[in-house]
């Protein structure tokens, strides 16, 4: 982005809400170094910041289904778009955590293992699609993945005996993205575009206290510190 200017950043926000969430509180800084913030399918919990600047906007759509590219004004001549995709449907997990009744990571139903890839892959599919379809050459498109994309979650965090599985169907959604940026940024690439994959780890929110226990250990356990 050429200096002393600013980009348009549109916020693909998700029906947790906790990085969205963050993210909103945050308004006013993000406003200094973006000049219009555009926020699609706010369905999160909790308040909405009240922002005291016209430079933001909320869109109701479906982020996966919905060309909501036509609700704004966009032109590839105006503005620079960075987009952040912050949705996946990760199935199902409640204010204290996993569900303890997965004895199996397969015991989703078909139907709803299809929805969760579906809300996952297809909010990054639809973003991806709409930017090359309004002749964005140049977009900065970042995709949330996830460290379940690369490794299975551990059945140690949700029981003491390992006995309690998280549904598949999540890390299956996180891995498909992994072709969907590959191929937005070679795509881009040549016309200076690029699409990048960003993990936060494990989210911090309203998990008990022995999931957060297990977690924390399990890190260490990962973690190699240099000698």
């Amino acid at each position: 982005m050429p200096a002393g200017t600013k980009s348009h950043i549109l916020l693909i926000l998700g029906s947790s809400g906790n990085i969205g969430t963050s993210l909103l509180q945050n308004v006013d800084e993000l406003l200094n170094k973006y000049k219009h913030i555009y926020c699609i399918d706010i369905n999160i919990n909790g308040a909405i910041p009240d922002s005291r600047s016209t430079s933001l906007s909320f869109i109701e759509a479906d982020a996966v289904h919905t060309e909501y590219f036509q609700h704004l004004p966009v032109s590839c001549d105006l503005f620079k778009l960075d987009a952040l995709n912050l949705i996946a449907h990760d199935y199902p997990v409640t204010s204290l955590g996993l569900s303890d009744k997965f004895n199996s990571p397969f015991q989703l139903s078909t139907q709803q293992y299809i929805a969760s890839l579906g809300v996952t892959a297809g909010s990054s599919y639809n973003l991806i699609r709409q930017i090359q379809m309004y002749n964005f050459i140049d977009p900065s498109i970042w995709l949330i993945g996830s460290i379940y994309n690369q490794i299975l979650p551990d059945p140690f965090l949700y029981s003491d005996n390992s006995s309690v599985y998280k549904p598949i169907a999540y890390s299956s959604g996180k891995y498909a993205q992994l072709p969907l940026r590959d191929q937005a940024a070679r795509f881009f690439a040549p016309t200076g575009g690029r699409c990048n994959s960003l993990s936060f780890g494990g989210i911090k929110s309203s998990q008990d206290h022995e999931f957060n226990t297990a977690a924390s250990a399990l890190l260490e356990g990962l973690l190699i510190f240099p000698k």
